[in-house]
């Protein structure tokens, strides 16, 4: 598979308070390339290029998880690539 397999953690939709308010950063950074907000979510874990078993396994396995709801504080901001 290619560009890796993820586990994320997703706001599902721009209505959601949390993509609001982190759209309301978008601009000023010269050089940064914004994804829309119905696309924002928090990368849980990075399982690298996978087969499709593994992948179905994965998600599987991670459609099993649940966790009530909780809260999410965003302490800092890093970057990769």
């Amino acid at each position: 598979m290619s560009g890796g397999t993820f586990a994320i953690l997703s706001f599902n939709s721009p209505a959601n308070p949390v993509a609001m308010a982190l759209s309301q950063w978008r601009g000023g950074l010269s050089g940064a390339r914004w994804i829309d907000p119905d696309q924002y979510h928090v990368t849980l874990r990075f399982f690298g290029d996978v087969d499709r078993a593994c992948a179905r396994m994965l998600d599987d396995m991670l459609a099993q998880a649940f966790h009530p709801v909780f809260t999410l504080k965003i302490a800092g901001l890093r970057i990769f690539g």
